[in-house]
């Protein structure tokens, strides 16, 4: 059995892998995530950037690139990314967290406050917006320099909404809020949990040709976008000759 490092490894080679073979798709945002989090930064701000210049409304990438930026310590740069994707989508909640993040970092309460409270507009359900802007709230302003590191993708609270919709009791119009659900996934790039949620719809209605439509089209974003398993990377690698060795 591999140690943790080596499967680390081994899916990292899987997404350089499928990113040489598709270079103009999308694949170089994964790629670029999981270098930043083994702490290339230099490499995973070059794939970004390089990416981005084909797809410059490519919202994921740009996200990627603004928690590579709050990695280094680069917070106006980073905060500009976040801005950036708030033109294109302003209910964008890993944006709108992370310009919380970075305000709360660097002193600036009331704009963190202001941040966590339109992030929780949108999406009311965020216990973790929630206690930090209460937190904000009762807590005088901190000394700037705090820790500003990104926060990885995707973002775990989507699966919790995912769990409490559909353990929720069905009520007249509760329907609706789950297609409400699976459009935001979409909008945030969660295009996987998309299609599960217009599964989920499928099953309960039957037939539904708007439906299977979108179901369609989830799938279809979701397939190079899905993350990498380690058990997918080891058994990729392994049917490679010798063993993975090229």
């Amino acid at each position: 059995m591999l140690d943790a490092p080596a499967a680390l490894d081994a899916e990292t080679q899987l997404l350089e892998r499928r990113h040489a073979e598709n270079p103009e798709g999308r694949f170089f945002v994964p790629l670029a995530d999981r270098c930043r989090k083994l702490g290339d930064l230099d490499r995973a701000e070059r794939l970004l950037r390089e990416g981005l210049q084909r797809l410059p409304d490519y919202v994921s990438a740009r996200i990627v690139l603004a928690q590579c930026l709050a990695d280094a310590k680069r917070t106006d740069e980073a905060a500009g990314e976040f801005r950036s994707v708030l033109a294109v989508d302003p209910q964008n909640l890993l944006a709108l967290r992370g310009l919380g993040k970075l305000a709360a970092a660097a002193g600036e309460q009331q704009e963190a406050i202001r941040w966590y409270g339109e992030l929780l507009a949108v999406d009311p359900m965020n216990e973790d917006a929630r206690a930090a802007l209460e937190e904000l709230r009762t807590q005088p302003e901190a000394p700037p320099g705090a820790d500003v590191a990104g926060e990885d993708l995707p973002d775990p609270h989507f699966e919790e909404v995912f769990e409490e919709v559909f353990e929720q009791p069905q009520e007249p119009g509760a329907e609706l809020a789950t297609e409400t659900i699976a459009e935001l996934y979409s909008r945030q790039g969660f295009h996987e949990r998309a299609a599960d949620v217009y599964r989920e719809l499928l099953r309960r209605r039957g037939e539904d040709p708007i439906l299977l439509q979108r179901l369609k089209e989830a799938e279809t974003l979701a397939a190079p976008e899905r993350p990498v398993t380690i058990a997918e990377a080891l058994t990729e690698l392994l049917a490679w000759p010798h063993g993975g060795k090229r």
